[in-house]
């Protein structure tokens, strides 16, 4: 397998979950109301907000480096590990124009603090860290790094009719 097929940022890392049952004894799901959860139609990407991230953030990256590091959140589809980051597309997000040069040293900026990892740079493919960020459901992406920490009851909520 080729290098660019596997995510350099899966090494390590651990996606914490809880299980949550449904203890049928306490609702009869044959009756007339309807049970089930909801769930957003539009894509998300999930931001991982926790005080090391943060400092991190802040710390670590200039104005440019966390600009971009947005526009990386922009462009997370849930259905791949991985972004297409162009300049013309980061342009187009921000409403200015980064010389090529300010481009490339901001990118380097996130791939030396381990942001993203380059996949195919003719093309803009970047690698995203997914303890940082995450478009779509971690525990399905990553189940090789699954850990559970609980397994707690749950009744599901009534839907609204």
């Amino acid at each position: 397998m080729q290098r660019n097929d596997i995510n350099p940022f899966v090494n390590g890392l651990t996606v914490r979950y809880i299980e949550y049952t449904v203890d049928y004894g306490k609702f009869n799901p044959l009756a007339d109301e309807r049970y089930g959860y909801e769930v957003e139609q539009d894509f998300s990407c999930k931001l991982y907000v926790s005080k090391e991230i943060r400092d991190f953030i802040y710390s670590r990256l200039d104005i440019y480096a966390r600009d971009m590091y947005l526009a990386v959140q922009y462009f997370c589809n849930p259905n791949y590990p991985y972004v297409i980051l162009t300049k013309d597309k980061v342009d187009k997000l921000l409403g200015s124009s980064m010389s090529k040069r300010r481009f490339d040293d901001t990118l380097r900026i996130l791939i030396k603090n381990a942001i993203l990892d380059p996949k195919d740079r003719k093309t803009g493919a970047y690698w995203y860290n997914p303890n940082f960020f995450c478009a779509g459901n971690r525990l399905e992406m990553y189940e090789e790094c699954k850990l559970k920490v609980a397994t707690k009851m749950a009744i599901p909520r009534k839907l609204k009719s």
